[in-house]
């Protein structure tokens, strides 16, 4: 069995929408999700991302489910859930368009129950690990999750109905760990007649057979 640990995203952020306009961040020291709000006002919703470079385990086979690590920054989010993005690689997508794949799709943990601190995580489940094996076979090089707290999004309330997560930029304190997909697989399997092919086929060029 192989172990893989993940915790160099390819991008981590959140996008904010306030009823006309997307804003993506990722650059900042956190990724927040749900509604920012305050004195009964609503501003924007917010909606979280993370992306990790998976071609290091093309062809391999899972033998558990992934896990997602984490530090945990603020939780005021009332619904948390962490959703499936098989689309498109975040790094790549508009940001109109990366704001609608977070909530399209059945969630991977709903309720997400996310803690403040350091050294958390969550198991992604069996669908995460369906995703991630199908992205595997097929050598695709990256995997996502979104959050999302569908139930505050358009609140009014006195305070802002947002969780936190430290991102990969975060630097004081640093992020311990970064966003980090946890992964147990076996490798691919070597073709053993393919091997002993090549080296007949040796053999023979060097007059030994």
């Amino acid at each position: 069995m192989a172990i893989a640990i993940l915790d160099n995203p390819n991008e981590d952020g959140y996008l904010s929408w306030n009823g006309s306009v997307y804003t993506r961040s990722n650059a900042l020291e956190f990724i927040s999700y749900g509604a920012l709000c305050g004195a009964m006002l609503w501003t924007s919703d917010h909606r979280a991302y993370v992306e990790w470079d998976i071609s290091s385990l093309a062809g391999g086979t899972l033998t558990a489910n992934p896990i997602f690590k984490y530090h945990g920054k603020v939780v005021s989010a009332t619904d948390e859930e962490i959703n499936p993005l098989l689309e498109e690689a975040p790094s790549g997508a508009t940001d109109a368009n990366l704001y609608g794949y977070i909530a399209t799709g059945v969630a991977y943990v709903n309720p997400f129950n996310h803690e403040v601190g350091e050294t958390k995580q969550v198991d992604l489940g069996a669908a995460a690990r369906a995703d991630l094996q199908a992205a595997m076979d097929i050598a695709q090089a990256w995997f996502a999750i979104g959050f999302q707290s569908p139930a505050d999004e358009g609140a009014a309330e006195m305070t802002a109905l947002l969780s936190e997560l430290y991102s990969e930029e975060a630097a004081e304190p640093a992020a311990n760990p970064k966003p980090t997909l946890y992964v147990e697989y076996t490798l691919p399997a070597v073709g053993l007649e393919t091997k002993s092919g090549n080296i007949a086929a040796k053999m023979v060029e060097a007059g030994l057979i």
